[in-house]
């Protein structure tokens, strides 16, 4: 895994004067030049879709005919989001990021999902305020298509710029994209949906509206109370919060594994903390026959070995990754950043630089897998391993996911079944 974060940070303005977006020519090449060099397995995502070379070549002209920095963020924005890897991010410059500043449809659209096949798009919210020439949309009313375009053809559309691996998680997010007029760019100025309810299909004109403001609310699992039906919530921690039922079956749900931003002051403030108050409760309570892990839309953050050692009954590691062998690997300020300040992952390096595994393998091709947390910042990170608590849990274990268990989500899932098993 090659950590990458791209910056497109030219001199926008002076550009913009002269009308001249040729630089970005070079700039567009080279980086996807680097892409495909540092990253490229992140493609492998895209076979179920346009291959990335064709959407390259499409983005490339619409890039020479940009005529205002608007169009030309419009192409980097789709460039990032064709590109299938979580982790990787294209950063505009401020003035490109300003560029992207627009107006946003007033009638709110989500994807249902009918079966892994079918998908259908409906009305989710009207902003208030809202006056419509034809007869006005109503919550729950089909959507089918938009300008004249069925809702079949924009979703092949977004699946071209989507990093997700189905296209019905790609579907969820239509909207979104539609909004940032990622895949709508020319799109807005005249806004029309076709809609059905029952058998009534008409056409309607959606008004444009500011950006509302997004209220934040942090994703505390307190928020949840009513969430299962049968269940009674008799442990609440920030992030972690246990349910139990009568039949012996018990909930944890787990809302997040990000902490960043929340201050060391703070009672629970990072997973440690989070799994040290959970286990006071732990050692009593968990005795079920049948315990279920509810990670959906937990969108993953820090390391998670606090839940792995009241939730396994042998040694662990957590989680592997490889690297690329390429020429910055050689740099040693790269590798400090490559490593995050490590010293255990460094020893690692000079260990395959001692024993020859480093010059044996090829530049391009991967190096042997090591743990991404290591057990001891003396010992090479391939070393060592951890041990669970000892813990009064010994039952049967199940997981709820959906598309949004990403990142060390769905590193956490993977872990519990390769030591849990099915």
């Amino acid at each position: 895994m090659c950590r990458l974060l791209f910056s497109v940070l030219l001199f926008a303005s002076a550009l913009a004067q002269a009308a001249d977006f040729s630089n970005y020519l070079v700039v567009f090449d080279r980086l996807t030049a680097e892409m495909k060099r540092l990253d490229g397995e992140g493609l492998l995502v895209r076979e179920n879709r346009q291959p990335w070379a064709n959407v390259l070549t499409n983005l490339r002209s619409e890039l020479a005919n940009a005529r205002d920095l608007a169009e030309v963020s419009w192409v980097f924005a789709k460039l990032d989001a064709s590109y299938t890897n979580l982790h990787t991010r294209i950063k505009l410059g401020e003035e490109l990021a300003v560029a992207q500043q627009h107006l946003t449809p007033s009638v709110e659209i989500k994807a249902d999902w009918i079966s892994a096949a079918k998908t259908v798009f409906r009305v989710s919210h009207i902003h208030n305020g809202m006056n419509f020439k034809t007869e006005a949309p109503q919550v729950g009313d089909y959507v089918i298509a938009i300008n004249g375009k069925s809702m079949g053809q924009w979703s092949d559309l977004n699946f071209n710029f989507c990093k997700f691996a189905l296209r019905e998680q790609c579907d969820v997010n239509l909207f979104d994209k539609f909004v940032g007029r990622l895949i709508s760019f020319h799109e807005a100025a005249n806004l029309e949906y076709e809609l059905k309810r029952g058998d009534k299909v008409w056409k309607v004109k959606i008004p444009l509206i500011q950006p509302p403001k997004m209220l934040t609310q942090e994703k505390a699992c307190g928020h949840e109370a009513n969430r299962y039906d049968g269940f009674k919530r008799t442990y609440e921690g920030r992030f972690a919060c246990v349910y139990e039922s009568a039949t012996g079956v018990a909930i944890l749900r787990i809302t997040s594994f990000q902490y960043s931003g929340i201050s060391k002051s703070e009672p629970i403030h990072s997973v440690d903390s989070e799994v040290q108050h959970l286990f006071e409760y732990w050692k009593t309570h968990a005795t079920w026959p049948h315990l279920v892990i509810d990670v959906i839309e937990n969108y993953g953050g820090n390391e998670l070995r606090a839940y792995y050692e009241i939730l396994l009954d042998r040694p662990f590691q957590e989680q592997y990754y490889r690297l690329k062998k390429i020429p910055e690997l050689l740099v040693d300020r790269n590798r400090l950043e490559m490593f995050w300040g490590n010293p255990a992952q460094e020893l690692w390096f000079q260990k395959i630089l001692r024993n020859g595994v480093f010059l044996k393998t090829g530049f391009g091709d991967f190096l042997p897998h090591t743990p991404m947390f290591c057990v001891d910042g003396n010992l090479p990170c391939d070393e060592g391993v951890w041990n669970p608590v000892p813990h009064p849990f010994k039952g049967r274990v199940s997981i709820l996911v959906n598309e949004w268990c990403v990142s060390s989500c769905d590193a956490f899932v993977f872990t519990l079944k390769e030591y849990l098993g099915d």
